[in-house]
């Protein structure tokens, strides 16, 4: 038995979709739909056996809402698929590797289906939140393209437990507080309600994160020390300890009591320091976003540039530019988009690292760096990084994400599906592969 093409693989994938979709719109909006004329036969409410009438609508609407979950969904269009892998020459390797496979053959050969038209908002603090973090979403995929694979939502992400906050029951420790997502109840939204912490380290991805490790002569209050060798810091390498000092002045972070050893690396002039992350064994999936930040302490109008290197990536902050104010604690995170993906800029020699340049004046404390691993939510991705002052229950964040226009192909196989977060299909307002009619 010879392939389909993939036109016509494609054309029986949309066919399965399709059945899927009238399936949805029978139960909930075609007219008469499936919830309307069970609420008909129950308003009519007559007969000896009304209850076994009712029993019996009960069962096809159960039967359906099965049929529609996220796990039938794949399961219900997983030989559809098959038949679009063996057209592209793929093997059948599961519903999201297949779907992965689909993506990259459409990307090379300029394939598209029809685009749902997806807008997410940024993450936005509440007016009266105590903390002073920030929180980012990621909502574009590995190519740089609009992530679809979302439903429309407008979450509230709550802060739910904080150390010493009022309400509190003590498990949400400080600076890694406890959140929850809260969807919209569906229709309009997600209904999802999932856990989310505030990120605290990043030892895993990045060692000494936060420079607690130090060797040599230990810094006490007013007192920063020059560090004696370039490998001081541990994990860490200078350029030359001359530019450099391990302080104390500037605590934050810290966990609770920790005050006393919340170390802090301080730029004094220009100087570089690095670790190798392939060298050490650092482990980092391809296809996940890693967020390289630093958290910034400004003295005395540093004019310092201050650039985060990760792999193959470079971004460049100068400390005299607007949003980094003069005895002030700032996070420096890079733009929030496709260089974020590991597979975009790891190799066997990448690096991290902090360099400072063009320095005549002033002093750059930095509290904490990290390469801070995501969180997966509604197909995007989450990160909350808490500032100077930690975050209490009440805390919140909000967001709106809307869909303008539908493309059932691009939502069943990737939204309804619930794949993992940032798979998306290549879009066009006019589709080589459009939906079935």
């Amino acid at each position: 038995m010879t392939a389909l093409s993939f036109t016509n693989a494609m054309t029986l994938l949309g066919l399965g979709v399709k059945m899927l979709d009238q399936t949805k719109k029978f139960r909930d909006s075609n007219s008469p739909n499936l919830a309307a004329m069970r609420a008909a036969v129950q308003a009519a409410n007559e007969g000896e056996r009304i209850d076994d009438v009712l029993l019996q609508t009960r069962g096809l609407l159960d039967s359906i809402n099965g049929r529609l979950e996220p796990s039938s969904v794949q399961s219900f269009l997983a030989p559809f698929l098959d038949e679009v892998s063996l057209a592209i020459e793929k093997p059948l390797s599961g519903y999201e590797e297949q779907l992965r496979d689909l993506r990259d053959y459409m990307t090379a050969n300029a394939k598209t289906v029809k685009t749902r038209a997806m807008s997410v908002g940024s993450v936005t603090a509440g007016g009266s939140n105590v903390g002073t973090g920030i929180a980012k979403c990621l909502s574009l995929d590995i190519l740089g393209n609009q992530i679809q694979s979302s439903r429309a939502d407008a979450p509230t992400i709550l802060c739910t437990n904080a150390q010493g906050s009022a309400g509190s029951t003590g498990a949400g420790k400080r600076n890694n507080e406890l959140f929850s997502y809260r969807g919209a109840n569906a229709p309009g939204g997600s209904g999802l309600i999932l856990p989310i912490a505030a990120a605290w380290d990043s030892e895993a991805n990045l060692q000494n994160s936060r420079f607690a490790g130090f060797t040599g002569t230990k810094p006490t209050a007013g007192s920063p020390v020059t560090p004696a060798a370039v490998g001081a810091f541990n994990g860490w390498t200078m350029s030359a300890t001359t530019n450099f000092r391990c302080g104390l002045d500037f605590a934050a972070r810290y966990p609770a009591g920790g005050a006393s050893t919340a170390y802090h690396l301080s730029f004094v002039g220009n100087g570089t320091i690095t670790q190798n992350l392939a060298q050490r064994g650092a482990s980092f999936n391809p296809r996940t976003p890693y967020l390289p930040a630093a958290l910034i302490y400004r003295e005395g109008t540093s004019d310092l540039d201050i650039t985060l290197t990760w792999g193959s990536k470079s971004q460049t902050f100068q400390l005299d530019g607007g949003s980094f104010g003069d005895g002030a604690y700032t996070w420096a995170v890079v733009d929030i988009d496709k260089d974020l993906y590991a597979k975009n800029w790891w190799s066997d020699s990448a690096n991290f690292a902090i360099t400072g340049a063009n320095w005549s004046t002033g002093k750059a404390h930095i509290i904490q760096s990290g390469l801070f691993s995501p969180v997966a939510i509604n197909g995007l991705w989450y990160w909350i990084l808490g500032g100077a002052t930690p975050f209490q229950v009440g805390d919140l964040f909000a967001q709106t994400i809307t869909q303008s226009s539908d493309g059932i192909n691009q939502r069943w196989l990737t939204a309804e599906a619930q794949v993992s977060s940032g798979i998306v299909l290549p879009y066009s307002g006019m589709p080589t592969n459009d939906d079935a009619s």
